[in-house]
């Protein structure tokens, strides 16, 4: 571990699984699983096999600073990967090595229909988190959003300091190569994440009593990427975190081949790696965090009914598996019971609520109708199909409930019943000036 902070749990297969089903109530912390590889195909690759497997593909790569180009992989290997590859990595960490990060289709859960290469890799290993500890696998066919890669990258290559989305949990296979780990527990403050240098002196202060002080310290200088990180950032933390109340200390460690990584949600964290590594990971939903990852799903409330629909049919298919999990007059987002709620409703999934703070707060507004203003403005009617569209209900101060439709599919509609939104519109427009006059 690194000096000052925590060395993590190193457990067997057998003592992880029983971890993930313990009380639900207790948070997972960190740990390796040091036979987590055992028996999979994918042990048997090394820099030159993989080559042999995969040199000919073309995977996505990526960097801090640049957008993501698909690359053949022996290409890439050649140029940024490769164990001989000249590339620079010390205490300043300057360079912004490209790291393939290839996401893995197929399979299963019929995300998507697989390439060879990617079905070559799925075959290759087994998943060590059972289908009763996913809830992610309750979604829709092809609705579960991206949750499996493949990594590949040479010295000085890795991800910068980041949280795993929707409130999942992740776990990180290591194939061959060495990986160096610094993960912040849930209860870091975001200030200390953002900004380490002043606000970690600060912090350290005031844990320390109003008498003692450790001097000043710079603020980040913004290096995003994990070579950045390690050689800029880290060394701000290293004269101050051993002095941090325990429960707030980083942990780390050095992950080697064969080893499975368990990073719980909420734990933010970065890797970078110390030498030609290819890895396996997936992001899971463990139900003790439930809570985290419905409102994750259910964050972009109005950006899309499609997705709305999926996160309140997978909310609903919760329900049917950890019946004790779902509270159905929570807030999805919040999680407190309130009357004043706008109601998600949906004939096949049961529906679910939202409050009025939290639906302000996401834009509620933007990009929906109600179902008078879509036939005052795009001239559509329930003899138009109105119906069929999916929608939201609102109850208002009153109890008066009105029903909403999002814009673009409102548009979608009117396209197919009117040619164009441009004559919907027109049309609309001249029943209102007759209105009038």
């Amino acid at each position: 571990a690194l000096l000052g902070t925590r060395p993590i749990d190193r457990v067997t297969q057998s003592e992880c699984d029983a971890r993930h089903t313990e009380d639900f109530s207790q948070p997972m912390q960190p740990m390796i699983v040091k036979d987590g590889c055992t028996g999979w195909d994918a042990m048997r690759w090394t820099e030159e096999r993989f080559r042999s497997d995969f040199g000919d593909a073309k995977f996505m790569v990526h960097s801090s600073t640049k957008d993501s180009v698909p690359m053949v992989v022996g290409d890439f290997m050649d140029d940024h990967a490769a164990s001989d590859a000249k590339v620079k990595y010390d205490s300043v960490g300057t360079e912004d090595p490209m790291y393939l990060f290839e996401t893995l289709i197929g399979g299963k859960d019929g995300n998507g229909p697989s390439s060879p290469a990617h079905s070559n890799i799925l075959d290759a290993y087994s998943d060590p988190i059972s289908d009763q500890l996913d809830m992610l696998r309750l979604s829709n066919q092809g609705a579960r959003p991206g949750y499996r890669w493949l990594l590949l990258g040479g010295r000085g290559s890795g991800t910068k300091l980041h949280i795993d989305p929707f409130g999942t949990s992740a776990w990180n296979a290591l194939l061959f190569g060495a990986k160096r780990w610094v993960l912040f527990p849930p209860d870091t403050p975001q200030e200390w994440i953002d900004a380490p240098g002043a606000v970690l002196t600060e912090m350290v202060n005031a844990a320390a009593g109003p008498d003692a002080t450790l001097g000043e310290e710079a603020a980040s200088d913004g290096s995003s990427g994990a070579s950045g990180w390690f050689g800029h950032v880290w060394p701000r933390y290293r004269e101050s975190v051993e002095k941090l109340p325990e429960n707030l200390r980083p942990i780390s460690c050095v992950q080697m081949p064969g080893e499975i990584i368990y990073v719980p949600s909420g734990w933010h964290h970065t890797v970078i790696n110390i030498e030609l590594s290819v890895a396996i990971t997936e992001n899971y939903a463990d139900p003790r965090n439930y809570i985290a990852v419905r409102r994750g799903l259910f964050g972009n409330l109005w950006g899309s009914i499609e997705h709305l629909d999926s996160a309140c049919d997978w909310n609903a298919a919760v329900d049917r598996v950890y019946p004790s999990l779902v509270q159905p007059n929570n807030c999805v987002l919040c999680n407190t019971e309130t009357t004043q709620r706008i109601s998600l409703l949906n004939t096949e999934n049961g529906g679910r609520v939202v409050c009025h703070a939290c639906a302000q707060a996401t834009s509620h507004y933007h990009g929906v109708l109600s179902a008078a203003d879509a036939y005052r403005w795009l001239h559509l009617s329930h003899s138009d199909d109105l119906q069929e569209l999916p929608s939201l209900w609102h109850k208002n101060d009153q109890g008066v409930m009105t029903q909403y439709f999002m814009r673009a599919h409102l548009h979608e509609l009117a396209e197919e019943v009117h040619g164009s939104v441009q004559d919907a519109r027109a049309l609309a427009r001249n029943e209102r000036d007759a209105k009038h006059d």
